[in-house]
């Protein structure tokens, strides 16, 4: 029988995203340099659809009502590169990429850079999304030193960081 690719493998031995499939709920941390801001509960349930190779993506900020639930659906582009598709059904399409265990995806919206990741540890379902503005901080780089052509390099800042730690249900 042949192995499946490494990136579809999870340290538990059980693939992406059929091993993330349940209802996971917990509390979102929102901090900013100062440090915690706010704490809300939040739910993320992933769950098999009647569609092959898509999955209900359902993220619930606060109480579980129409207003804070926004339901996605997860699609599968390309399985063996790791790339899958969040469609927030309402014209957002959000490319995700599964690599070493995590779910990255990455893009902008009013003028900031957002970059989420999943992750499950030690049972655990980590989330992450670091956003900071899109006008860069600085700009270096952009010279010759020593007679090598150093390329320009932009910095961004880190503005907000959210972070929640969920369990399944």
């Amino acid at each position: 029988m042949g192995q499946e690719p490494l990136h579809v493998l999870r340290s538990e031995g059980v693939g992406f995203p059929y091993g993330w499939v349940g209802i996971w709920k917990g509390e979102l941390n929102i901090y900013a340099a100062e440090g915690l801001k706010q704490v809300i509960p939040m739910q993320l349930h992933i769950l098999p659809s009647d569609t092959t190779g898509q999955y209900s993506w359902t993220i619930i900020y606060g109480p579980d009502t129409p207003d804070n639930r926004r339901s996605y659906v997860l699609k599968t582009l390309d399985q063996e590169k790791g790339h899958y598709l969040i469609d927030e059904r309402n014209s957002i399409l959000l490319d995700t990429y599964f690599f070493n265990d995590k779910l990255f995806s990455r893009f902008s919206v009013m003028n900031n850079l957002l970059l989420s990741s999943y992750e499950i540890r030690n049972g655990q379902l980590v989330f992450e999304i670091i956003s900071g503005s899109l006008t860069p901080a600085r700009r270096t780089g952009d010279a010759v030193v020593e007679g090598e052509e150093i390329p320009v390099v932009e910095a961004f800042p880190v503005g907000v960081m959210q972070r929640a730690i969920l369990v399944r249900e």
